[in-house]
């Protein structure tokens, strides 16, 4: 397997099968780019799993995680799917390759540029509950009220509250 040219199916294969740490530089300028685009579309996003444990605990990326970690809920905030695939079509603008992933409960999109794989994961609320990737029960409050938190210099939306969600992500 080739590693690719750092935005394209072949790179996005390469980081999903040997899961290499992203340069942790590369992945602040994608997650800034990425914050515009998704705002500017009027996408309301948090940071997920890996993302939102560094932002949390260590204000900074988790230094061997392999990727960033999004979630948007569809039906909060105005978010259709629609929006979701125009958030889609407009990071392929800004030169991300992105690959779709179709879930029982969500619409998820594996990224990469420059070599830094972004996953973003719209899940919508079942029994007021949201299933996440690869199979976690959270209840959907976390989502729908988020919390505010700085992270490199700027401001970013966590489930809430975030020490409860990393519990029933990654256990205690």
């Amino acid at each position: 397997m080739t590693l690719g040219n750092g935005s394209d199916q072949a790179t996005l294969e390469y980081t999903l099968k040997y899961n290499p740490p992203m340069n942790h530089a590369v992945a602040e300028t994608n997650l800034k780019e990425i914050k515009q685009v998704l705002e500017g579309l009027g996408l309301v996003f948090l940071l997920g799993s890996g993302s939102c444990l560094g932002a949390t605990r260590d204000k900074a990326f988790i230094p061997w995680d392999d990727d960033i970690d999004l979630l948007s809920v569809i039906g909060v905030n105005g978010l259709t799917e629609e929006m979701v695939d125009a958030a889609a079509e407009a990071l392929r603008e800004k030169g991300y390759f992105v690959s779709e992933f179709k879930m029982a409960h969500s619409k998820a999109f594996a990224t990469v540029k420059n070599y830094v794989r972004i996953s973003l994961e719209c899940v919508r609320i079942v029994d007021e509950t949201i299933y996440l990737f690869p199979g976690f029960e959270i209840p959907a409050s976390m989502f729908t009220q988020p919390m505010e938190i700085d992270f490199l210099g700027d401001k970013y939306l966590v489930p809430n509250p975030p020490e409860e969600y990393l519990r029933l992500k990654y256990g205690e």
